[in-house]
């Protein structure tokens, strides 16, 4: 058996090959980490026309050139940089922001991470942004044969110099698909008939088939939307969210029509799914930012529209053109009484007008009752005339495909696509194909771009510095539900860490076709191991997760008690074949990786499992083969 410290070398050896390798302090994203600290604390005096002592932070260049004290900061050296000592400063007349609070430790070590790993810069905010174009377009693309994508990118191609490169080959674009479209590899089985499969079409057929297993669809998918609309189960004592799980189960297996599917979450009427609508019921004394009308207005923004609205409920947003007007006058739709506006949690005097943030689409009636202006903001969300609902879920489905969206980030619709073509042209052809989110996915997975080689690099180096090309998928770890679900598979069990009864449906009517019994890991309560490796609480909305690899879940994966407990359930239960050593290892290897073992991991197996396989053994062997990059990452 492996010592624990023996594991620990073995788990940090290949986590260090993982994408997203761990590290001490992780990867500083300027325009997600270190933009919203500046805007919040440092912009209402340096920035957009204002340059108090000198210092304008507009762009990375101003912040170099500094004010009348000389440069804000020395690139790769936050002890030295006047920016980190003004705000850790202990005398009150120096320290800044001088009239608000101090910075929180955690955004302290965030801007001191940004500058030592060489304070990036990929926006300028010299000029707020524009609001997101709501206007359709529908690009002319070439004619020819093949997938509309690979038409497309073409042109995009030619424009980076990028040579034509082989497809991956049929086992990695089985299990690619399977995870992507599933959440579960391939069985061994499934694999043998698609790679003896001679049709030039099989693996457009592998799409359709797979995408026609609506439950199995459906389950994966689950966690992906109780993501991004909070669904969940009463959390801690802060406050309870709403479960809608037993009315999105089956809508997802039936593939509701996307413009029906975000009406019915904007407007549920009194039996339909209002968890999201709801939002998160804080107990006690609740701030006014916190409270559930403007909760509904700050997700629809951000869930459907892909506009981060919710900086401009404390006050004007510092980085958008979006006002406290905008933000309050969507809430006050949901609202019984006319909403007093205040400005950092003082009121204002003033009262929000009832509207919707793109009244360019439309307008809504004031004086019509509140259930009449809700169902009016359905349909204007959901109009053809607006551009940006198809655009933004597009663009969500190419990154969890792809490993990263047309747009990023996904929540700032307002910055260019790498490819506005590609975005348009998807998000026109899902409207005029009944916003069948399924016919996208299929469009995507067939394409020649989904199935180029998968690649580590995010940025090249260009004209004017480092900028995204696209060159392929990126490589994608599994999520945390994928991981537990692939895990069980190896034992032919599905299911996550803990077994759980399905859930019961708590709006809508009963699902009489829910298949659901042993239950796959999105059912289960969020544990330690899952938290780890990335799924969220759900007390917020979140839009995606985090690809890096860390400590914490090397740490988990290592001594955490349930994955041994799993571990050993499933080792009991491989033994119940009573295979040879060698056949034991192939098993393995086929359900975990889709292939035969080598004869170096065959050795391995033989040095591991013994001639009589003990349960302590072969826990021990799964536990390497899980910990492997190969079976933890999509490439």
């Amino acid at each position: 058996m492996f010592s624990r410290f023996q594991r620990f070398f073995i788990l940090i050896a290949a986590m260090a090959t993982l994408p997203g390798r761990a590290a001490p302090v992780p990867p500083v994203h300027f325009s997600k980490d270190v933009l919203p600290i500046l805007a919040h604390n440092c912009f209402e005096c340096h920035a957009h026309g204002k340059k108090k002592g000198g210092l304008d932070m507009s762009t990375r260049e101003t912040v170099l050139k500094g004010g009348k004290n000389g440069p804000a900061m020395v690139v790769n050296k936050s002890a030295d940089s006047l920016l980190i000592q003004l705000i850790i400063s202990s005398d009150p007349d120096e320290r800044m922001p001088s009239d608000k609070p101090a910075l929180a430790a955690n955004e302290i070590a965030t801007l001191k991470a940004w500058i030592d790993q060489g304070a990036a810069w990929d926006a300028t905010v010299a000029s707020l942004p524009p609001k997101p174009n709501i206007k359709p377009r529908t690009p002319v693309i070439p004619d020819g044969p093949g997938n509309p994508i690979d038409r497309i990118l073409v042109a995009y191609d030619k424009e980076h110099h990028l040579a034509a490169v082989p497809r991956v080959d049929d086992r990695h674009f089985a299990r690619r698909a399977y995870f992507d479209i599933i959440g579960l590899p391939p069985s061994p089985a499934e694999l043998d008939e698609f790679l003896k499969d001679a049709r030039a079409e099989k693996r457009r057929q592998l799409a359709k088939t797979l995408l026609a297993r609506r439950q199995d669809y459906a389950e994966h998918w689950m966690s992906f939307w109780c993501d991004h609309l909070r669904s969940g189960t009463t959390f801690g004592i802060d406050g309870i969210n709403i479960n809608i799980n037993g009315w999105l189960l089956p809508v997802l297996r039936d593939n509701m029509p996307y413009d029906q599917f975000v009406r019915t979450l904007i407007n549920p009427g009194p039996k339909g799914p209002r968890g999201f609508i709801d939002g998160l019921k804080m107990r006690g004394v609740v701030e006014t930012s916190a409270r559930t009308e403007l909760q509904a207005a700050q997700n629809i923004g951000q869930v459907f529209l892909g506009t981060q609205i919710k900086c401009a409920t404390c006050h004007d947003s510092f980085t958008s053109q979006w006002t406290q007007a905008d933000v309050w006058g969507m809430a006050s739709l949901f609202s019984d009484k006319p909403m007093e506006i205040a400005r950092c949690e003082v009121p204002t005097g003033k009262f929000a007008s009832a509207r919707f943030i793109f009244p360019e689409i439309g307008t809504i009636d004031p004086k019509l009752p509140k259930e009449q202006q809700v169902a009016r903001l359905a349909e204007l969300v959901t109009s053809k005339d607006n551009a940006l609902l198809a655009r933004t879920i597009v663009n969500r489905l190419w990154s969890r495909l792809m490993g990263r969206g047309l747009v990023e980030p996904l929540d700032s619709m307002e910055n260019p696509a790498w490819n506005p073509d590609l975005l348009d042209w998807l998000a026109s052809d899902l409207v005029s194909h009944g916003y069948d989110l399924k016919r996208t996915m299929e469009l995507i997975v067939t394409s020649e771009a989904y199935q180029r080689p998968a690649n580590d690099d995010t940025e090249v180096r260009g004209p004017g510095g480092k900028r995204f090309v696209f060159v392929g998928p990126r490589f994608r770890r599994l999520t945390a539900e994928q991981y537990a679900d692939a895990i069980y598979v190896i034992g032919q069990t599905q299911g996550g860490i803990i077994t759980s009864p399905p859930p019961k449906p708590t709006a809508g009517k009963p699902d009489p076709k829910n298949e659901h019994k042993m239950g796959r890991a999105w059912t289960h309560t969020r544990s330690a191991l899952q938290e780890s490796l990335g799924r969220p609480d759900r007390n917020n909305v979140s839009t995606s997760r985090d690809n890096d690899a860390t400590t914490l879940q090397a740490l988990q994966i290592l001594t955490g008690p349930e994955l041994g407990g799993v571990l050993d359930n499933l080792a009991a239960k491989l033994l119940e074949a009573k295979q040879p050593p060698t056949e034991l290892a192939t098993t393995i290897h086929a359900r975990a990786f889709g292939r035969e073992p080598t004869a170096e991991e065959l050795k391995i197996a033989g040095e591991m499992l013994g001639a009589k396989p003990t349960p302590a053994a072969v826990a021990d062997y799964l536990w390497l083969v899980i910990a492997l990059p190969e079976f933890q990452v999509i490439d």
